[in-house]
């Protein structure tokens, strides 16, 4: 368990991925205890967990570990420049942790000291990889800016509302945190998975490869931006419905040019593919919801949030991390079981409240076992990788 700091802190996925995969389950833990015959008492004395914490450690949390963590570990490799490593990487994860606290301590820490320090994340993330990001700049790079303004813009829509400020727009900073996620899975998805397919069929001598039209992909693109503009704009309306279907046909019929049949076999490649599904399922669900009201928002958010969100940043951790210390790009037994463990839980997180609502309990704590299981196998499997230095050294 012995952590070698100048390692540690040596490249930005180390830290964030193992701390994004540490705070997964810890962040969830109170969660599925309050769904347990013990939840009414709480945690270790600590208050339960309202649906909007829940909401928000999971978006502004764990997902923006693991969205600093790609970030800081791609734009290297984009831009051909140096990481960020030491005191500067030290004080980023400090940061964020510090937010955490504040976030689970709310009657100890005055709500606008929190909101500085949680809030302050997004913008000196992006201080570290601009510089970088402009040096080797690229046009299709240039949308990362206003997700990330997205997302700063979202978590204070939050602590505006718990300051009292501007009431009732948390809910709406959270859906805006959301899509902003959903979109970057759109662009990096649409990036990554073609990619890591392609260069695995070549390496087994196959010649027909994954492909995408250009214009698919702007369509893509532009689809995503319309979602997240249309659900500030017009929530739960026709408009916003009618876009989010689009979103999920046109990726849709992208996704289908992956070739993801031929991978079905390599769980470190479909893991990707399944979160990409669940992405689409989600959106699809999201508009059966806003137009038919078929069944209940919350059930289509949470395919688009443990199935999309989490099974796609599980993945790519599992890719990054093995391969940016040196180990072959192949998950484990013990991975394989999370990957697993983490798809059922989204299912049954979406679809067991309304096939079965007098088990509601039961469920939500089977979910959350499900997902703390699944988190806790990456951070045991992966402490010794991302703590010590890369293989051959």
């Amino acid at each position: 368990m012995n952590v070698r700091f100048d390692t540690f802190f040596s490249y930005g996925f180390r830290p964030f991925f193992l701390m994004g995969g540490l705070y997964a389950v810890i962040a969830v833990v109170p969660w599925a205890v309050k769904f347990m015959p013990i939840g009414d008492q709480g945690l270790m004395g600590l208050p339960t967990p309202t649906i909007e914490w829940h909401a928000h450690e999971m978006l502004f949390g764990y997902a923006s570990a693991i969205i600093a963590g790609f970030f800081l570990t791609a734009v290297p490799s984009w831009t051909k420049r140096k990481p960020v490593s030491g005191k500067p990487l030290m004080a980023l994860a400090l940061l964020w942790a510090l937010g955490r606290l504040v976030n689970w301590l709310p009657d100890q820490v005055p709500g606008v000291v929190a909101a500085i320090i949680d809030s302050a994340f997004v913008p000196l993330l992006v201080a570290l990889v601009i510089r970088a990001l402009i040096a080797g700049w690229s046009k299709r790079n240039l949308i990362f800016l206003p997700i990330f303004a997205g997302l700063f813009a979202a978590n204070v829509m939050v602590h505006l509302d718990r300051l009292g400020i501007a009431d009732g727009i948390a809910s709406q900073g959270h859906r805006l945190a959301l899509d902003l996620i959903v979109a970057l899975i759109i662009v990096l998805g649409g990036r990554v998975i073609p990619a890591f397919t392609t260069n695995f069929l070549r390496n087994h001598g196959e010649t027909v490869l994954p492909h995408q039209s250009d214009m698919m992909t702007r369509l893509a693109v532009l689809s995503a931006a319309a979602m997240v503009i249309a659900n500030q704009v017009s929530p739960d309306s026709l408009l916003s419905g009618t876009i989010i279907a689009l979103a999920a046909i046109i990726n849709t019929i992208r996704f289908a040019g992956w070739r993801g049949h031929r991978i079905l076999r390599f769980p470190i490649l479909w893991i990707l593919f399944l979160g990409y599904g669940f992405m689409i399922l989600g959106l699809a669900a999201d508009a059966m919801a806003i137009l038919g009201n078929w069944l209940p928002r919350t059930a289509a958010d949470h395919l688009l949030t443990i199935g999309g969100v989490g099974c796609m940043t599980l993945g790519v951790m599992t890719r990054a991390a093995l391969g940016h210390t040196g180990r072959t790009p192949h998950a484990s037994p013990a991975m394989v079981v999370a990957f697993i463990a983490l798809g059922i839980a989204a299912l049954l997180r979406t679809f067991g409240p309304v096939f079965w609502p007098e088990h509601y309990a039961v469920t939500m704590a089977t979910v959350g076992v499900m997902w703390i299981a699944a988190f806790s196998i990456f951070s045991i499997t992966f402490w010794p990788i991302l703590t010590r230095p890369r293989t051959g050294q």
